[in-house]
């Protein structure tokens, strides 16, 4: 039996399915909602001659609605199923195209990308609405997390119907509503992309979703719409699945969705999923290499099961509450939107770095940006980075001149919105959070060696003449510094070699190490750059050359022989370093076996009495007893 939306209540989700419920809320709060019934899964796949008489009858012969799906997990705290199934709009009512549309939709609750999202059991109701024509139409979230972690209500429009934003298939404009005290501030709104037309009945949108909040438990995901008439409708409420947390934006159109940082190689999809044969998206499919970053027009739930084997996603259009948007967040995968050109940029097998929190996307070619200065915030330089309480434990933040990072590898997924919002009401600013395995993460791994290694013989010293030779721009310099750390290491690696315990091997083999690690990353990757990029920089700039151009040797007008000389041995001393410790002493390659490092350390710390130490803390242990470990030598080593 149909459910007139006067009849219909929130009950009725248990056989209608979780579009109806939602539907049902918002009916229920006394919003503005077009005329709509539900059916439940008996009605929806047995439907009968008589039932779609009573449908024609509600909405009228002349009329023409929208067929949608109301599955039972649908539109659930938990999964959104966002664009999973199949709409059906503009269906003309009459028993034929009625019953179309709906075996349509329900047997979309069977296909590839809703077994991928869910495993596809699926009890299907559906919902039938009254078409609006609208002006404009889009999405509201009527709340979100601001980069300032600040209350706001974000909003996205589009021209005409809302399929188009919703499937990211346009880049919408985006509008953000301050909220202060919980009341929305509509004078001081800020609007981002294209002004549309009647973008000024956004403000009776506004008033509208002021009232939703008022009567709402919950913050809401909404789709809405306004008619000729100026009169707002919304045509659907669903919770919102994951917080969105708006992202600082560093270029003047890529957006970022899901924050993150992932470097790997591309993977292109040229075609549109809606207009390419099954064949082709199967193909594309089995292609995809497991942990590729994708790069699409847009991405449209089609790609769900690519989604889930990609560690990155960029699309060339779209806004942050399309449909893929809404997935990625609940996939916890990093993604970029509206990144111009990107399927004709990237090629398969492209190594790209991607800041899904920034937009900004570095090719690997590209150890340096051209004309920016974003470049420096990789170089392993480590004078911004300090601990920052965070519930039982810490975090380590670096504050840089463009963005903030969070280095935290052992935040879960799930915990990932908590500590995001924790930084932004600290700090003002949207975080760029880095968990796992990265180049980034070795950052933050190389700045506790760099405070450890300090503690060793040699080390500083080697350190501040790095600084000096740095200042010299000097290619004999160079050589003489390499030369000079490299005998230093010589010792050490004797002593190491000649160890009498398991401590005092260790010990010495860190000093190794540490004088390894500055000849390879820290000197040239970081203090001479540095110094090299800001003695160049005016001269570069007035020669209408970048940074990048004189990395790769390009003759610049104005631009002196030594600096050219500079970089020239800084390369040749870099490239050597490897193959040299690595015959000096073998037992190098160990350190980056993590089973031989936990071997190392246990028995160094057994050595100097301590024992039962976690894997993870044991080299930090180890540190904070080198004074026993000093005394362990033989003879004892000051």
């Amino acid at each position: 039996m149909t459910k007139k939306t006067n009849k219909f209540n929130n009950n009725n989700s248990n056989t209608c399915g979780g579009k109806a419920a939602g539907l049902a809320l918002l009916n229920k709060m006394k919003m503005p909602v077009p005329q709509w019934i539900a059916l439940n899964w008996s009605q929806a796949s047995n439907i009968s001659d008589k039932l779609l008489d009573k449908i024609i009858e509600y909405f009228g012969s002349d009329n023409l609605v929208a067929v949608r799906s109301s599955a039972d997990n649908e539109d659930g705290t938990q999964k959104s199923f966002a664009g999973m199934f199949e709409s059906k709009l503009n269906v003309p009512t009459t028993k034929n195209d009625l019953r179309n549309a709906i075996s349509s939709v329900i047997a979309s609750g069977t296909s590839l990308r809703v077994n991928e999202y869910d495993g596809g059991n699926n009890n299907m109701g559906i919902v039938i609405q009254k078409m609006i024509k609208p002006i404009i139409s889009g999405v509201a979230f009527t709340g979100a997390i601001d980069t300032d972690g600040s209350d706001v209500v974000l909003i996205e429009a589009t021209y005409g119907l809302g399929d188009k934003l919703v499937s990211g298939l346009v880049t919408p404009t985006q509008i953000k509503v301050p909220v202060h005290d919980d009341i929305l501030d509509q004078d001081n709104i800020f609007i981002s992309g294209k002004l549309l037309p009647g973008i000024d009945l956004i403000n009776n949108l506004i008033k509208q979703i002021q009232i939703l909040r008022n009567k709402s438990k919950t913050k809401l995901d909404t789709e809405w719409c306004i008619d000729s008439d100026n009169n707002v409708w919304f045509v659907q409420a669903r919770p919102i699945t994951q917080s969105v947390f708006i992202k600082n934006r560093t270029t003047s159109s890529a957006i970022p969705v899901v924050g993150g940082t992932v470097t790997a190689p591309v993977y292109v999809i040229p075609e549109l999923g809606a207009h390419t044969s099954p064949e082709i998206m199967k193909k594309r499919f089995t292609e995809f290499p497991e942990g590729a970053i994708l790069v699409a027009l847009y991405t449209e739930v089609d790609f769900i099961p690519i989604m889930k084997r990609a560690s990155g996603i960029i699309t060339e259009q779209g806004g942050v509450l399309s449909h893929a948007a809404i997935l990625s967040r609940e996939l916890g995968i990093p993604c970029i939107v509206n990144y111009p050109n990107a399927t004709k940029k990237f090629k398969n097998g492209d190594i790209i770095t991607m800041n899904a929190t920034t937009g900004q996307i570095k090719e690997d070619a590209e150890f340096m940006h051209a004309n920016e200065t974003t470049w420096m915030d990789e170089a392993w330089m480590f004078d911004n980075m300090k601990r920052v309480p965070y519930n039982d434990g810490c975090v380590f933040v670096e504050q840089l001149p463009n963005r903030l990072n969070v280095y935290a590898p052992w935040i879960e997924t799930k915990d990932v919105s908590e500590l995001d919002l924790f930084i932004r009401k600290k700090f003002g600013i949207a975080p760029n959070i880095i968990r796992g395995d990265s180049q980034y993460s070795m950052k933050f791994f190389s700045w506790f060696e760099d405070r450890n290694h300090k503690k060793l013989p040699g080390y500083s010293a080697a350190l501040n003449k790095a600084y000096n030779v740095a200042k010299s721009m000097s290619a004999i310099q160079v050589h003489n510094f390499y030369n000079q750390c490299i005998n230093t290491a010589k010792k050490y690696i004797s002593l190491a070699q000649n160890a009498q315990n398991a401590a005092t091997k260790l010990y010495f083999s860190e000093t190794v190490i540490a004088q390894y690690i500055l000849l390879d990353v820290i000197f040239p990757r970081a203090i001479a750059l540095y110094q090299l990029y800001y003695e160049t920089a005016q001269k570069l700039h007035l020669a209408g050359a970048t940074f990048a151009d004189l990395l790769a040797l390009k003759k610049i007008k104005g631009i002196p022989k030594k600096y050219y000389d500079f970089i020239i041995a800084l390369s040749q001393e870099r490239n050597d370093v490897y193959p040299k410790f690595q015959e000096l002493f073998p037992e190098i390659i160990g350190y980056w076996i993590p089973d031989n490092a936990t071997t190392m350390q246990r028995a160094a710390l057994n050595a100097i009495g301590i024992k039962n130490t976690d894997n993870m803390f044991m080299l930090n242990e180890f540190y904070k007893n080198l004074s026993k470990v000093k005394k362990s030598c033989k003879p004892p080593y000051s």
